[in-house]
């Protein structure tokens, strides 16, 4: 028998490790960049996020599917919040499977299987493998992440626990909205001013930006409603949640940024940066969801 003074150390070292582990890899990122810019030599960069970044990612995604499956086996059969995190152990599982494809299936490098035994690689292939790789983690899990929090806002509302959003959540929730008007717009640019050939796979990326700007109101929603709920630790969660969104729309921002050429390299090479943060909260979330779980059973 787990005692409760070893069991809440334990549930808390989830949380501290993530953090811990990811502001390890912030450093190390932040010191092979400045490195770069020193000696300008990129290759210091690049090889770093060939190899360190790519298998953080990937750790990262996995341990994030791990914390996620077991928050949503913690729910009994019956409970509502059961089927919202059945949806985000979905989306965790389609994040950590696009994790895999665009960091260990795209790149010339020695943890590509495919680049090491086929033959026949090439960079176009790898350029197809990665577009299949960006969609299975952007539009469709982000569909997937908006049903799982649209179920939880559901079962507060029923509940009666949705509080009102303060001006800074509605200041939030309105520059991602406009972020997504913007995208919207440009889509419809292409297509009928400058005539563009449109497939599904296109309208599909188009639609990530809207996607994301949903999720984020609703994370925003459950963030709120959840303050104060099992001493916080619910709301930390969705807080997680929520600005794991935030840091990939910022990620989005500068992808944009960089085809309109306002960052070119080397300098686009800083934004490498943002993509380890999403990371790190996408296991936080999970972990104070968990930790809250322990309180409830009285295992704390």
């Amino acid at each position: 028998m787990v005692n409760a003074s070893s069991r809440t150390r334990a549930t808390w070292s989830r949380v501290e490790i993530a953090y811990t582990l990811g502001a390890l890899h912030y450093v190390s990122a932040i010191l092979m960049l400045a490195a770069s810019f020193a000696t300008n030599d990129f290759s210091w960069a690049i090889t770093f996020t060939r190899y360190q970044g790519a298998l953080f990612l990937v750790g990262y995604a996995l341990w994030s599917v791990v914390l996620t499956g077991r928050v949503a086996s913690g729910f009994v059969e019956g409970d509502r919040l059961r089927l919202c995190w059945r949806f985000l152990f979905a989306a965790s599982i389609l994040r950590l499977l696009s994790s895999v494809i665009i960091q260990l299936f795209t790149h010339e490098s020695y943890l590509n299987p495919l680049y090491l035994l086929w033959p026949g690689w090439t960079k176009e292939s790898g350029e197809r493998i990665f577009n299949f790789g960006v969609h299975v983690g952007g539009p469709v899990q982000y569909a997937v992440l908006l049903a799982g929090i649209v179920t939880a806002v559901f079962v507060y509302r029923d509940l009666g626990l949705i509080k009102p959003l303060r001006a800074s959540d509605h200041a939030m929730a309105a520059g991602l909205a406009a972020h997504a008007i913007v995208q919207l717009y440009s889509a419809w640019f292409w297509v009928s001013v400058e005539a563009a050939e449109t497939s599904f796979g296109w309208w599909l990326g188009w639609a990530t930006d809207p996607l994301l700007a949903a999720v984020m109101g609703a994370a925003i929603i459950m963030r709120r409603s959840s303050a104060k709920l099992r001493g916080g630790l619910i709301e930390m969660g969705w807080t997680a949640l929520a600005g794991a969104v935030l840091f990939v729309t910022i990620g989005n921002v500068s992808l944009w940024a960089m085809g309109v050429d306002y960052i070119r390299w080397p300098y686009d090479s800083l934004t490498w940066l943002i993509w380890y943060m999403p990371a790190i909260l996408f296991v936080a979330a999970p972990a104070y969801q968990l930790e809250a779980m322990e309180v409830a059973a009285g295992e704390r």
